[in-house]
C-alpha cells in the first residue's frame, strides 16, 4: 500500500496545475467562445420557438447556455400576434412575449434584443442572414426555415428534433402503462 501512495504522489507531481486549482476551483473551467468578442455561444431565436412554449423549460434545465439573440422583427411579430383579433393567435403571441420575459431570469443564458434590424425581405431571410454573418446557431421549430438555413450552411437547433431524440426508447414486447392527463 505504501508503494501505491508513493506512485500516486509521483504521478500527481507531474500533472500540470492552473492558478484556479490552487484556490479550490476546478482546473477544467469551460472556456466559452465568443463571436466578435461580444457574444458567448450565440443563438438566433425564431418566433416559432417562442410561441411553442418549450424553450423556457429547456433553458431552465441548463442544456442551453450562451446568448439568445432576438431580432426586432421577431418582437414585432409576437406583438402583432398578441394584438390579433383571433383568440388562438392572440394566445400564441402572448405566450411568446411571456417566454421572452421569463428567459431573462434564466442564469445559464443571456437574452439580448438586437438594436438594428438586418436587411432582408422576410423575417426568415433576416434570421438566416444574421446567423450566417455572426456564425451563430439558429433556434427554430419551423421546418422550412430549418431547410433553408441548412442549405445556407447555418447550424440549426430544432426543438422538435431535440424532443424526438429525447423520447424514451421502447423495445418490442415491453409493456407500457399509459395515463391520460388532459382531456
Amino acid at each position: 500500500r505504501a508503494g501505491i501512495a508513493v506512485m500516486a504522489a509521483q504521478i500527481a507531481s507531474h500533472i500540470p496545475t492552473s492558478p484556479l486549482s490552487k484556490i479550490g476551483k476546478p482546473s477544467f473551467v469551460r472556456k466559452w467562445r465568443t463571436t466578435a468578442g461580444k457574444y458567448v455561444n450565440p443563438m438566433i431565436v425564431d418566433t416559432s420557438v417562442l410561441v411553442d412554449g418549450r424553450l423556457i423549460d429547456i433553458a431552465k434545465t441548463g442544456f442551453l447556455f450562451g446568448t439568445l439573440l432576438i431580432l426586432p422583427s421577431v418582437v414585432r411579430e409576437l406583438h402583432k400576434l398578441a394584438d390579433s383579433a383571433d383568440s388562438a393567435r392572440r394566445k400564441r403571441g402572448r405566450r411568446g412575449l411571456d417566454e421572452l420575459a421569463q428567459l431573462r431570469a434564466v442564469k445559464t443564458i443571456k437574452l439580448e434584443v438586437l438594436s438594428r434590424e438586418p436587411e432582408g425581405e422576410t423575417v426568415d431571410s433576416k434570421l438566416v442572414a444574421v446567423a450566417k454573418k455572426m456564425h451563430a446557431k439558429l433556434l427554430t421549430i419551423d421546418y422550412n426555415l430549418n431547410k433553408v438555413a441548412k442549405i445556407s450552411k447555418v447550424v440549426v437547433l430544432n426543438l422538435n428534433e431535440l424532443a424526438n431524440a429525447a423520447k424514451t426508447a421502447v423495445l418490442p414486447g415491453e409493456s407500457l402503462s399509459v395515463q391520460i392527463i388532459a382531456k
